[in-house]
C-alpha cells in the first residue's frame, strides 16, 4: 500500500469512527455493537502501522 492510499484509509476509518461516536449518543442503538466496531477500526489502524 503506497503512502497516499494508507493516508485515505486513514482518514476514512476516523470518518468512520467520528460517525460511530454519534451515532452511539441514541440511546436505540446498542452500545456493544459500536464498541464492537471502534474495536475493529483500532484494530485496522494498528494494522495499517505494520504495513
Amino acid at each position: 500500500m503506497n503512502v497516499k492510499s494508507k493516508a485515505i484509509f486513514v482518514e476514512l476509518l476516523e470518518v468512520q469512527r467520528n460517525y460511530l461516536v454519534e451515532l452511539n449518543k441514541d440511546p436505540k442503538i446498542d452500545e456493544e455493537i459500536i464498541r464492537q466496531q471502534l474495536y475493529q477500526i483500532d484494530l485496522e489502524e494498528e494494522r495499517l502501522k505494520i504495513i
